[in-house]
């Protein structure tokens, strides 16, 4: 019986990253929440790629982590302010 030759595969570069910041309101007994996630794709020597995602708040300082919260505040703002009705 003859082996199969196994394909190399070695990453050689970094596809697109995604980074997603998400503001979840309280609702009944859940309490708000603000997180951060990523989402970095790995190209591989054979051309396949390789999705990679998780928490992105462990890898920050809390220096990032503060600028990334004002951030997330400011678009809320905005988005209230553009989207939602004024009340009389």
């Amino acid at each position: 019986m003859a082996f199969i030759e196994a394909e190399s595969r070695v990453p050689v570069s970094i596809g697109k990253v995604f980074i997603g910041l998400l503001n979840t309101p309280a609702s009944g007994e859940d309490p708000a929440e603000k997180s951060a996630r990523y989402e970095v794709q790995v190209v591989y020597s054979n051309g396949d790629i390789v999705v990679k995602q998780g928490n992105l708040v462990p890898h920050l300082s809390q220096v990032y982590i503060t600028g990334l919260q004002a951030l997330l505040n400011d678009v809320i703002t905005q988005a209230e302010e553009g989207f939602l009705p004024e009340i009389i």
